[in-house]
């Protein structure tokens, strides 16, 4: 995978983001990766982004750790290299696609952010690279917590 992009500032209040980014999944895609970062005050903040668009509203800083809360919406794509116990079957590709609406908070505190989540995602489509047996999977409820470093 690989993504550059120019980042262009216009103004105090706006980022302008025109690149590209390259999947190495089933169906190799070249995606825009483009859109505008409004940022009208210091507690909200518009990413008007392809392939995941945010708004982050500040909450506070109790005990001096900056709290968020957050709705995104995302386009999201990952493949993964799978082995079917099938005598004479090759290894195979996965992929899976899918669109996301999320609501959540996030605490940023030193090097790290921890996040809780939760959304609905829809129109999930599965695909194999050899063999067929594609499939669609039924939108549902995604909920998930995290630390990122």
């Amino acid at each position: 995978d690989g993504r550059g992009a120019f980042f262009i500032r216009t103004s105090p209040q706006y980022l302008l983001v025109l690149g590209a980014m390259f999947l190495d999944r089933v169906d190799d895609q070249i995606l825009p990766y483009a859109g505008i970062v409004y940022t009208p005050n210091q507690h909200v903040e518009i990413r008007a982004l392809f392939p995941k668009a945010e708004i982050n509203w500040f909450l506070g800083a109790p005990w001096g750790v900056p709290q968020w809360m957050y709705l995104a919406g995302e386009y999201h794509i990952e493949a993964y290299q799978v082995t079917v116990n099938t005598p004479g079957q090759p290894e195979n590709q996965i992929q899976l696609e899918d669109w996301r609406v999320m609501l959540g908070v996030r605490s940023e505190h030193g090097g790290m952010t921890s996040f809780l989540e939760g959304g609905w995602v829809f129109d999930r489509e599965v695909e194999f690279s050899q063999g067929g047996g594609n499939f669609n999977v039924s939108s549902g409820f995604l909920a998930r917590f995290g630390i990122k470093f």
